[in-house]
């Protein structure tokens, strides 16, 4: 869930999309994690984002799951991008959906789209989210880059929510 083993299996697959979810460490390095808290898929206690990427990547995300998979480590998205630039450079590109979990400012979101920018890969990626806040960052800070809405129910119109944020999918 999350971590490299994972990730690369979906990347070697037959699926031509994977998904993932980002959260910022507390020294606002992007990473890759489901849940606010490390305490269900890893072996500490607490907040991602009270976590540094170094203190972050000294807990164990895979034994969890599997002894096969012990001393699995928390990715970095930086790592995921790599990959992903590889499968593209390869000539097999698989396309990946990144959710942003929470509440993200313009700043937090330069940090992931200037990432994705820096590996030249804006064209195999869909930004998404919950917040709707967290959408309209991503619009103003690269509007390159699509986006889509993560909802629990779908408004009444949803081709209307969906121009007015500019996104190109509501996730339900």
């Amino acid at each position: 869930e999350n971590t490299m083993p994972a990730l690369q299996a979906a990347l070697d697959g037959p699926m031509g999309f994977i998904e993932t979810d980002i959260q910022l460490s507390k020294d606002g390095v992007p990473v890759l994690l489901h849940d606010s808290f490390v305490d269900r898929t890893t072996n500490g206690n607490g907040r991602v984002s009270d976590f540094t990427l170094r203190q972050l990547q000294s807990l164990d995300a895979g034994a969890w799951y599997s002894p096969a998979f012990q001393r699995t480590r928390i990715p970095t998205l930086e790592i995921l991008l790599s990959a992903l630039q590889a499968k593209h450079s390869s000539g097999n590109p698989k396309k990946a959906l990144f959710e942003l979990k929470g509440y993200w400012s313009r700043d937090e979101v330069r940090i992931v789209t200037d990432l994705i920018s820096a590996y030249g890969i804006g064209n195999l990626v869909i930004m998404s989210s919950f917040d709707t806040s967290t959408i309209d960052h991503l619009q103003q800070v690269d509007p390159t880059l699509p986006v889509a809405i993560i909802m629990t129910t779908l408004p009444q119109d949803p081709v209307a929510f969906a121009r007015l944020y500019g996104a190109v999918a509501l996730i339900t």
